[in-house]
C-alpha cells in the first residue's frame, strides 16, 4: 500500500523528471511508428496508382498501334478498290500517295509478309495501268490491241478483285483478341 502522507512534492518532482525523459521518448517512438505506418500506406497507394497508369499507357500504345495498322489496311483496301473500279489510267494522286506512305510505314508496323504483299499489289496495279494506258493509246489511234492485251488486263483486274476479298486475311494482326 502507498503511504500518501509520506509522499512529498520534491520527491514527486524528481520522479516526474526521471519519468519525463522516458515518456517523451516513448511518445516520440509511438509518433514515429504512426507516421511510418501512414507513409507505408501512402507508398502502397502510389504504387497502385503507378501500376494503373502503366496499364493505361500500355493500352493507349496498343490502341495507337492498332489505329496505325488499321490505317495501313484501309489505305491498301481503298487503293485496290479504286484500281478495280476505275477506268482511268491511274488511281487518283491522293490515293496513290497515301498508299505509298502506307507501304513505307508497313515496314515498321507489320511483319515483312504484309510489306511484300503491298509491294506486289503496287506492281500489279502499275502493270494493269500500263496495259490500260497502252490499250487507250490503241483505241485513240483506232488500232487493234496486240494479241493477249485484253486477256492480260482482265487477268490482272481479276487478281486485284481477288486481293480485295483476301486483303483482310493479310492483315491478321488486326484481329482483336
Amino acid at each position: 500500500m502507498i503511504d500518501w502522507n509520506a509522499f512529498d512534492w520534491p520527491t514527486f518532482g524528481s520522479l516526474m523528471q526521471a519519468l519525463s525523459g522516458g515518456i517523451v521518448g516513448g511518445l516520440a517512438v509511438l509518433g514515429a511508428y504512426k507516421i511510418g505506418l501512414r507513409q507505408v500506406s501512402i507508398i502502397e497507394a502510389q504504387t497502385e496508382i503507378l501500376a494503373k497508369q502503366a496499364d493505361i499507357e500500355a493500352k493507349r500504345l496498343t490502341h495507337e498501334l492498332y489505329e496505325r495498322r488499321y490505317k495501313t489496311y484501309d489505305t491498301a483496301l481503298r487503293y485496290v478498290v479504286e484500281c478495280v473500279e476505275s477506268t482511268d489510267q491511274r488511281p487518283r494522286p491522293e490515293i496513290r500517295d497515301q498508299f505509298i506512305r502506307a507501304l513505307g510505314e508497313s515496314q515498321f508496323l507489320h511483319d515483312a509478309n504484309v510489306t511484300k504483299e503491298l509491294i506486289e499489289i503496287r506492281t500489279i496495279v502499275e502493270a494493269t495501268y500500263a496495259i490500260r494506258r497502252d490499250m487507250w493509246s490503241y483505241d485513240q489511234g483506232n488500232d487493234a490491241y496486240p494479241e493477249g492485251y485484253a486477256e492480260k488486263e482482265r487477268e490482272l483486274r481479276s487478281w486485284l478483285r481477288e486481293r480485295v476479298r483476301t486483303l483482310p486475311a493479310l492483315f491478321s494482326d488486326l484481329v482483336v483478341t
